[in-house]
C-alpha cells in the first residue's frame, strides 16, 4: 500500500464518514472499497468492468478484516443504474 492511498482514504472518509451506501465505480484491486469498509466500519460495494481485481480485492479483505462489509460487481459503469436499484449516498 501507498501513502498516497492511505491519504486518499483518510481524506474521502473525514467527508463522508456518516454516509450509509457507498459505491466505488472503477474499484480495480479494491483497495478504496476496504480501507473505507473498515473506516466506516459498514458495507461498500466496488465497482468494476473487469474482475481481474476482483480477487486481489478479497485477498485484501483479509489484510483489513473487511470481507464481511465488501461487495465487487461487474459491470459498465456507463449502465450503472442498470446494476443498482438502489440510491447511494457517495459514489467514488
Amino acid at each position: 500500500m501507498k501513502m498516497e492511498d492511505l491519504t486518499i482514504c483518510k481524506e474521502i472518509h473525514e467527508k463522508i464518514n456518516d454516509s450509509d451506501s457507498v459505491l466505488d465505480v472503477g474499484c480495480g484491486e479494491g483497495y478504496l472499497v476496504n480501507c473505507l469498509a473498515k473506516k466506516l466500519n459498514r458495507k461498500v460495494i466496488g465497482f468494476d468492468v473487469s474482475d481481474k481485481g476482483f480477487d486481489k480485492s478479497h485477498n485484501r479483505c483479509r489484510e483489513f478484516g473487511t470481507c464481511n462489509l465488501i461487495q465487487c460487481v461487474k459491470g459498465n459503469a456507463h449502465k450503472v443504474n442498470k446494476y443498482f436499484k438502489h440510491k447511494f449516498d457517495v459514489i467514488t
